[in-house]
């Protein structure tokens, strides 16, 4: 029974796919190429964002040609000339008889190609490109950006296109398959220094600490509060990251955010107890460091070092339970620490 709904699915799928390509053809396209058509001024929003990123894809969508017939002479990329458009002149697609409307099947007879001498002279690697087989389908298919040829899928084309950068060293610190989503995302904000303290506010000219009075750390009262000082350099922060240095089981010298990802980034691949546990405890202490400072600017509440460091250990304690781990004397050790049995 459930195969024959998914069937039902999948032909309703498939109904629905052709009925709305019958509707672009018929509605948007209207017998225009659609390398070449225009946004009309009622179009959608939606097909004016398809019509946008013409540019980027093109030269990812190949066509291997079969019998030719689906594939276009001037517009498709099938051969190493890209598009003929491009290098094909006015006189040149009129001379050869190539219309807006020419498909690849019309070049070719029963021996191969059989391009015009105007054409085939001066661009000899048309007749050097595989000739079409009469028995096969034309078939698209995306080139990635290492010219490798794939079936169309949604992963592989935003692979493709996406923006870009060298990966960072803290990647591997932050994303990890054991995080905790809440906690990897304020870290994330740290390592972006796109986090909302003082300093980043100060252009905005907000009171923070209302009646007037000079905006400064809630957690320590000595100075304005930022992304470096705190989450270190705070007094309070500190005591707790001594604690916390305790439960990591990573030698860690100073008190600085960045030293921790650089101590941790080298060895964050390693699928080992003692790493998942530093790398939890990296950003939990970040978590609660940030929710302390909130809770203190906005609702007026506090808690102790101590008790921050205590709703620390239970968390991580509590995402440690649901971790399974290869028994070694390591993991042992690590059951005993944190209480686990």
């Amino acid at each position: 029974m459930k195969l024959v709904h998914f069937d039902i699915l999948c032909a309703s799928s498939v109904r629905e796919y052709r009925l709305r390509l019958s509707w672009i053809h018929s509605y948007r396209l209207r017998r225009n190429n659609f390398w070449l058509v225009k946004p009309a001024a009622d179009s959608s929003w939606g097909w004016r964002k398809i019509l946008s990123i013409r540019n980027t894809i093109r030269p990812h969508i190949i066509h291997q040609v079969g019998d030719g017939r689906n594939t276009s002479v001037l517009y498709d990329i099938w051969c190493d000339y890209g598009p003929l458009v491009e290098i094909l002149t006015n006189r040149e697609t009129h001379r050869a008889a190539i219309s807006i409307d020419s498909n690849v099947s019309q070049f070719v007879n029963d021996s191969g190609w059989s391009w015009p001498d105007v054409l085939s002279t001066k661009y000899p690697l048309l007749l050097s490109t595989d000739p079409p087989d009469i028995g096969k389908d034309d078939v698209v298919r995306w080139r990635d950006v290492d010219g490798v040829l794939h079936c169309f899928s949604v992963s592989k084309v935003w692979d493709t296109i996406r923006y870009r950068q060298p990966k960072v060293l803290w990647y591997s610190v932050i994303w990890f398959a054991q995080n905790i989503p809440r906690h990897a995302f304020i870290a994330w904000l740290l390592m972006k220094q796109k986090l909302k303290t003082q300093d980043m506010l100060k252009p905005w000219d907000m009171n923070l600490n209302g009646n007037g009075g000079v905006a400064v750390c809630t957690l320590c009262q000595l100075q304005p509060d930022s992304n470096t000082h705190l989450f270190f350099e705070c007094m309070y922060a500190s005591r707790v990251w001594d604690q916390v240095k305790q439960l990591i089981q990573i030698p860690i010298s100073g008190n600085c955010w960045q030293v921790f990802v650089q101590l941790l980034a080298p060895i964050t691949h390693r699928r080992v107890s003692r790493v998942v546990v530093a790398k939890l405890l990296f950003a939990a202490s970040i978590y609660f460091i940030w929710q302390e400072r909130n809770a203190r600017l906005f609702s007026n509440k506090s808690r102790t070092s101590d008790l921050l460091f205590q709703n620390i250990f239970s968390t991580v304690r509590y995402k440690l339970l649901s971790l399974r781990f290869k028994d070694s004397v390591q993991v042992r050790q690590l059951k005993m620490l944190w209480k686990i049995t």
